[in-house]
């Protein structure tokens, strides 16, 4: 987005992110700081998943797009 540009990654980002929030109910800056500094990986100790939707998740918040899934069939695969 800050570039101008929007690829499925964004949305898959997006997704993730309303994903943690509906499931932990806490909002983003909760769910991705500890003590006021960044850590993406914080929300993982804030909801109870099975170790394989953590993947998918945290896959999908990458904070590299090209490592995100690329598209909506790449996520269904891994769903499998």
């Amino acid at each position: 987005l800050e570039q101008g540009q929007v690829y499925p990654h964004s949305d898959f980002y997006a997704l993730a992110v309303t994903t943690l929030v509906l499931l932990s109910g806490k909002e983003p800056p909760e769910l991705f700081s500890n003590n006021g500094v960044i850590n993406r990986r914080q929300w993982q100790k804030d909801v109870a998943i099975s170790p394989a939707f953590k993947a998918i998740l945290a896959r999908m918040l990458e904070t590299y797009p090209t490592k995100r899934y690329q598209s909506a069939q790449e996520v269904m695969q891994a769903f499998r």
